[in-house]
């Protein structure tokens, strides 16, 4: 029975992609756990170095009865910690990425082998190749980034606590990123991901001309037809090259701009911050002058 002839209520409850997925992953889940362990505690960690540092700056620098030594030590100790946490992240999220690429190819590779020569035969073999590989890459970005995601949401869910408890207004201009960033990124998605995906299937139709010349070679030449087949093969090409430049074209476009607005944003946080405590240091240096002439007037 086909997929098409089962009844509505199985199609429903078939599982998506990223519950087949998880499943997949969820094999290797030692691995699993280190990664995001030790993300989870490198971005903690990469969090507490600007208390540190605001510590040092506030209270050590400047007094003479404060040691400084303990400080920059504790600064070696957490980069230590860092470094040994994302080690465990790349390592240990790589073993998964390359795990579940390998058992994703073995089960199309099975699946392929369960066919018959009628299925076979609807099957354009430069697409299975092309996505043999390009899907399954894919996949493996995907997993390699997800703990360092992940690390990196919880740094950012933490650094915000923090600047709220510091300077509540700074945290604002720092968090108003946040929505040009989301815009962009929808933007860039909308407009790069057709892009990729044409890529794709281009790729599949150079794999395919490649595979159908190869086994049909002597056909080839037995009716004189390699200059056809050539510039069958350039056409493509060049229609490949077009297609990959349109997706560069794209992500020039739209990657600086992501990077260029956390940039502004430092730059308004700290002219901000900087006109606050100018304004508070001429404010205290009112005060002290307040009270030294009042001293002198005193008798």
């Amino acid at each position: 029975m086909s997929a098409s002839d089962e009844p509505p209520g199985e199609q429903d409850e078939k599982p998506g992609w990223i519950r087949r997925l998880s499943g997949q992953v969820w094999i290797h889940k030692n691995n699993v756990l280190i990664s995001f362990a030790a993300a989870v505690l490198g971005s903690l960690g990469q969090a507490v170095v600007p208390l540190v540092a605001r510590k040092i700056v506030d209270d050590v620098i400047g007094h003479d009865d404060a040691p400084l030594w303990p400080w920059l030590a504790l600064l070696v100790v957490i980069a230590v910690l860092v470094f040994a946490f994302a080690y465990l992240r790349r390592y240990h999220g790589g073993l998964v990425g390359i795990a579940v690429q390998y058992d994703l190819r073995n089960r199309m590779h099975d699946h392929l082998l369960t066919l018959d020569e009628r299925s076979l035969s609807h099957l354009s073999t430069g697409q299975i190749v092309a996505r043999a590989n390009s899907d399954t890459a894919l996949v493996q970005g995907l997993l390699n980034f997800l703990p360092l995601i992940t690390g990196n949401l919880l740094m950012m869910i933490v650094s915000l606590v923090i600047m709220f408890a510091l300077s509540p207004p700074l945290a604002l201009v720092g968090l108003v990123i946040a929505p040009a960033l989301f815009v962009v990124s929808l933007r860039m998605r909308l407009k790069v991901f057709p892009a990729t995906w044409d890529g794709q299937q281009r790729e599949g139709e150079v794999a395919e001309v490649v595979d159908e010349d190869v086994n049909g070679v002597r056909v080839v030449k037995a009716f004189g037809q390699e200059e056809r087949e050539l510039r069958r093969m350039v056409g493509i090409v060049q229609t490949l090259y077009g297609v990959r430049m349109r997706a560069t074209r794209l992500q020039a476009r739209y990657q600086p701009l992501l990077e260029s607005i956390p940039v502004f944003a430092q730059v308004a946080v700290l002219a901000l911050g900087g006109h606050h405590d100018h304004a508070i240091t001429h404010e205290g240096d009112d005060v002290v002058g307040d009270r030294t002439g009042r001293n002198e007037r005193e008798p």
